[in-house]
């Protein structure tokens, strides 16, 4: 089992952290992981920034993968919002609209559609506070 952490930038006290949390499915076609770049991201107070490069791999093409995805701290009135929701559902309990400012979701769907999905997410940072903390996990 693979933790990976991601840091990203610094920019005026702020720091977008990512916490890849890969979970393990008893799928019989592989093991499923999520990956995120290396590079730094400058946050700037309410303002939104794309989080680019979080892909899920690892599985055949015709399976699931389930993706959480949450906001573990951040300043007040931040959040996340994923724009391509084409082609995955919300988990159970769980809601998924395109452009909806959340601090956590989780949706399922092909490594196409997730990887678009996730491709479309971005952050918007509320004035002032700590920065935040994103955790992904799949399965």
């Amino acid at each position: 089992m693979k933790n990976i952490l991601t840091r990203l930038a610094i920019f005026i006290s702020t720091l977008i952290s990512i916490n890849l949390v890969p979970t393990f499915s008893a799928q019989a076609s592989g093991t499923p992981v999520i990956s995120a770049p290396t590079n730094l991201y400058a946050i700037v107070a309410s303002t939104t920034t794309a989080v680019t490069g979080v892909s899920v791999s690892g599985l055949t093409a015709t399976d699931s993968y389930t993706v959480t995805i949450t906001l573990n701290s951040g300043p007040a009135n931040s959040g996340f919002k994923i724009s391509t929701t084409t082609g995955v559902t919300a988990s159970t309990g769980y809601v998924l609209v395109a452009d909806s400012l959340t601090s956590s979701t989780s949706f399922y769907g092909s490594q196409t559609n997730v990887n678009n999905a996730l491709a479309s997410l971005s952050y918007y940072s509320g004035a002032g506070g700590s920065g935040p903390n994103i955790a992904f996990s799949v399965g």
